[in-house]
């Protein structure tokens, strides 16, 4: 039978070649999971179509073939998407189905069994190992390990991929006992060798059999693929990864070295990565479509083998660990010059290679890579080279770190008004290089003055601390750092304000908060307290422009859509973060000095968030705000020696309130539990318990009297929150105040209400339900 060679068009019928992806009459698309699915309708319809044939046929007498068995569609439940469906329209069509994996009986089994055996063998180990000598350990313990192999070669080749790669996991645990075991007992002297020495070779050797055994595995039976055991090789690259670990334990290079030695792990993780990958990477295979099987589509997506990932994952660790080792040498102002410039030249060597694979290997990658990455390659380079070309700022003065700063805030300024532009794509390359300098250069200036600075401050109270004669040594001035940050500040917020970026917006943010630290750092808690303090109050009214700007709702109505400015909405959430770090610095700064300065940061903090929730959509602010405002004037309370819980509790009772009629004015339907419950909790539950703890009869009363009075006012306005609260607090009351003198009363009254209660409770169950169903209805109907 010939294969076909064309096929009509499903929608203007049109005669088209196999392979054809898109039609050239209707300009139909062939091919993709709409495709798919409309093939799979297609068949679906021919079936139904013949049924319908056949059964006619047969129900007019004409004869005819027997009705074949009725199409039935697999019954597919209703996704998430449908079941939301509510709109005009027919509703989405289900994705396709994709059976989930779970766990076999069989493959249960064989993982208990695995286990199984491996405990044994570890018990073997520790118990039986010392009866039959070393030598039986050893002997032992490889015929195992080749029997396991041998159960996973064997497995394979008979198609019990399951049980292969059982096998070949019971195999790999048997290794690393093995290896860990002939350390252990002494096998051959190997206990004079140290653990990470000898781990140097034993990991070297492990990987090397895991590989062996996977190249025993068969690939081909009589022509047709057999299943590839899957633990092997990642086994081995685990194996592989640690070696080189296990060389810097033995070694313990110095700390000069350190950063070459990470440098020497990552660059043989690497390799071994890269081997791996062209080991175990698959052939693309091109994903057809239903009405075009033989087109290629550029679909295909390859998976990162598992051993590869292991090794890349090692190299990765190991270059993060060379970048941190050799940064923390280079910036060291106590380490001899020497040691400092040769981690800069350690660091300098990732620079250096990213330029030569991006200028003579160039054309090579970018036909195997995306060419948006390609295009990357030198904006990596130079945000690598930022922070090292610090290092040799280090022996700069100020004045020329100062100048530079100014040189690369001018630089970053006039890129972020876009007075540069490139009329080249090498042009627009290099320019994009340009940028990530002076924007990585910016915060690395003022960590390099910082270092310099602080390093020169310690060394100067370490000489006053030895009396030695320190008057030839000059304290260097916190400007220094000032001006780094400022000019920081100062052209992040030309960006912020140029591009519209809420990201620069954070930036200017942080360099603030830098700068402010840098010209804080020598003064005393009184300076500190005041400065955050304004800060604090420059963040709340940044806040409420970016509110009423940007027409942003940072909490909206359960399901209302709220649309707004994302620039604004950006600045909003910056400002409100950095001003809680403000408010929180400036009340730290508060406990060396009076209660007096702690209450005023409170209030104020508090009063500044009750005018950022006057707002629009910010009232919930206000709850936070009254807590500060409330915790400061109850300081002062306790300052002034007052006692009288209602003291402590007045102001906050007065603000809530105050917060829920507001709520209440704005929304009436609002439920009373969020308008008036916060008031009347604060206000009713401390003087409850106070005056029960301490006995206070006067209170108690009146406790008392407002608890009827809210009950009533409850009741007559239908309002469930002070129907609520009176309730409980005269129920608290009625318990603590009346039943000590149930103990007076006699006992066979006690006993003869009781039974009289059980009885009438036991008459009246079913009128008690009703009058229950009817208390619960008229209580869920209150506001």
């Amino acid at each position: 039978m010939s294969a076909q060679s064309s096929f009509e068009c499903p929608n203007c019928g049109t005669s088209l070649t196999v392979g054809t992806t898109t039609c050239g009459r209707c300009q139909i698309r062939l091919t993709g999971p709409e495709a798919v699915r409309l093939w799979e309708v297609d068949q679906q319809i021919g079936a139904l179509s013949a049924e319908r044939k056949v059964l006619i046929g047969a129900l007019t007498g004409s004869g005819g073939r027997p009705a074949p068995d009725p199409w039935v569609p697999a019954p597919v439940a209703p996704t998430r998407s449908q079941l939301a469906h509510s709109g005009p329209g027919p509703a989405p069509a289900p994705a396709p189905y994709a059976p989930k994996k779970s766990v076999s009986g069989q493959q249960l089994l064989l993982g208990l069994g695995a286990l199984l055996l491996l405990s044994a063998a570890s018990f073997f180990l520790l118990v039986v190992w010392i009866l039959v000598g070393v030598v039986g350990q050893a002997l032992i313990m490889v015929m195992l390990t080749g029997v396991a192999v041998a159960g996973s070669v064997w497995a394979t080749r008979r198609r019990l991929p399951a049980v292969a790669e059982t096998a070949a996991i019971i195999a790999t645990g048997f290794l690393y006992l093995d290896l860990s075991g002939a350390h252990a007992r002494g096998l051959f002297g190997l206990d004079s060798l140290s653990y990470a020495d000898y781990w140097v070779g034993a990991s070297v050797v492990g990987g090397a059999l895991l590989v062996g055994w996977d190249l025993l595995v068969p690939r081909l039976r009589e022509g047709v693929a057999l299943r590839r055991i899957l633990t092997y090789r990642p086994a081995a690259a685990v194996l592989f990864a640690a070696a080189p670990w296990f060389v810097i334990a033995s070694t313990l290079p110095e700390r000069a070295w350190l950063s070459a030695a990470m440098l020497v792990v990552a660059l043989t993780n690497l390799a071994c990565g890269l081997v791996a990958l062209s080991v175990d990477e698959a052939p693309a295979t091109p994903t057809p479509g239903p009405f075009a099987p033989d087109a290629q589509e550029a679909t295909t997506r390859r998976r990162l083998p598992l051993s590869a990932l292991v090794l890349f994952a090692s190299a990765a660790l190991a270059t993060l660990l060379y970048a941190l080792t050799g940064l923390v040498a280079g910036y060291d102002p106590f380490l001899p010059p020497a040691e400092r410039y040769s981690a800069f030249a350690l660091l300098m060597l990732v620079p250096v290679a990213l330029t030569v694979v991006s200028t003579r290997v160039g054309s090579r990658l970018t036909a195997r890579v995306d060419p948006a990455h390609t295009r990357k390659i030198p904006a990596a380079a130079v945000a690598w080279t930022a922070p090292v070309l610090g290092i040799p700022l280090m022996d700069a003065t100020y004045p020329v770190l100062v100048a530079v700063s100014v040189l690369v805030a001018i630089v970053a300024t006039c890129l972020h008004l876009g007075l540069v532009r490139p009329a080249t794509e090498t042009g627009a390359r290099w320019l994009q290089a340009l940028s990530v300098a002076a924007y990585v250069a910016q915060p690395l200036l003022l960590a390099v003055v910082s270092v310099l600075v602080l390093a020169e401050h310690v060394s100067l109270r370490i000489m006053i601390s030895f009396d030695q004669l320190a008057d030839t040594v000059q304290d260097p001035s916190v400007l220094w750092m000032v001006v780094p940050g400022a000019l920081w500040a100062l052209s992040s917020t030309v960006g912020a304000v140029r591009r519209r970026s809420a990201t620069w917006a954070f930036v200017a943010e942080v360099a603030l908060l830098c700068t402010l630290v840098a010209a804080l750092v020598e003064t005393s808690a009184q300076t500190w307290m005041t400065v955050l303090l304004v800060a604090f109050a420059a963040n709340v009214a940044l806040a409420c422009v970016a509110v009423r700007r940007g027409s942003y709702a940072l909490v909206a109505p359960a399901g209302a859509r709220v649309q707004g400015d994302p620039f604004w909405a950006g600045v909003d959430r910056t400002a409100v973060l950095f001003g809680a770090v403000y408010a929180l610095g400036a009340l730290a700064s508060t406990f060396e000095l009076s209660p007096g300065r702690q209450s005023l940061v409170l209030v104020t903090a508090g009063v500044l968030i009750l005018v950022y929730a006057a707002a629009p959509a910010r009232l919930p602010f206000a709850y936070l705000g009254s807590l500060a405002i409330s915790a400061g004037t109850a300081n002062l309370v306790r300052e002034a020696g007052v006692e009288t819980t209602e003291a402590y509790t007045a102001p906050l009772v007065l603000l809530l309130a105050a917060i829920g009629f507001v709520q209440w004015t704005r929304n009436k339907m609002l439920p009373t539990f969020l308008t008036m419950g916060p008031a009347l909790a604060v206000a009713m539950g401390p003087s409850l318990l106070t005056s029960l703890g301490e006995g206070d009869e006067l209170r108690l009363a009146a406790v008392t009297v407002a608890a009827i009075v809210i009950l009533i006012v409850g009741l007559a306005q239908r309002w469930k929150a002070p129907v609520t609260a009176g309730g409980l607090v005269l129920i608290v009351v009625a318990i603590t105040q009346g039943g000590p003198y149930v103990a007076y009363v006699p006992t066979w009254i006690t006993l003869g209400a009781a039974g009289a209660a059980l009885i009438a409770a036991g008459v009246a169950w079913e009128m008690a339900v009703v009058a229950g169903r009817r208390a619960t209805t008229w209580y869920g109907s209150l506001h």
